[in-house]
């Protein structure tokens, strides 16, 4: 009788525990906080600006980047943006340059608005010497 009480004692703990086993398979794809990393390469899931793309921002206790290289400690570039439009003016952060951080509508995103005499999108030309500009 103890043989047997064992026995399906066993068997119905491998089914309970293997019934919780969850694979790296089934997890990858899960972004609980939807910023296009899964679980797996993202090392805050709940924060969705904390993934492998973000910037690290120096002297905040966060890694950002999901990166052990650039910590607040080590590596860290301070990266400037006065305006939020999310472009900076140092080249050795992420992304594009921003050509005039004190204008939002000013960045590398932004479409060339001919006559204004700026250079609206950072391409380094202006209105008759853009190439987004119709010549006159």
């Amino acid at each position: 009788m103890k043989k047997i009480l064992f026995a399906i004692l066993a068997v119905f703990s491998v089914v309970l525990f293997t019934s919780f086993i969850v694979t790296a398979e089934e997890i990858r794809g899960a972004d609980k906080d939807r910023d296009g990393f899964d679980v797996i390469d993202d090392c805050d899931d709940n924060d969705p600006n904390v993934n492998p793309d973000a910037i690290e921002v120096c002297r905040d206790g966060i890694d950002n980047d999901c990166n052990e290289e650039t910590t607040d400690e080590k590596n860290c570039q301070d990266c400037t943006d006065y305006d939020i439009d999310g472009f900076f003016v140092e080249e050795e952060c992420k992304g594009k340059v921003d050509c005039d951080d004190t204008d939002y509508a000013i960045n590398p995103d932004e479409k060339e608005i001919c006559g204004d005499g700026i250079d609206n999108d950072c391409d380094g030309a202006t209105d008759s010497d853009d190439s987004d500009c119709p010549s006159s």
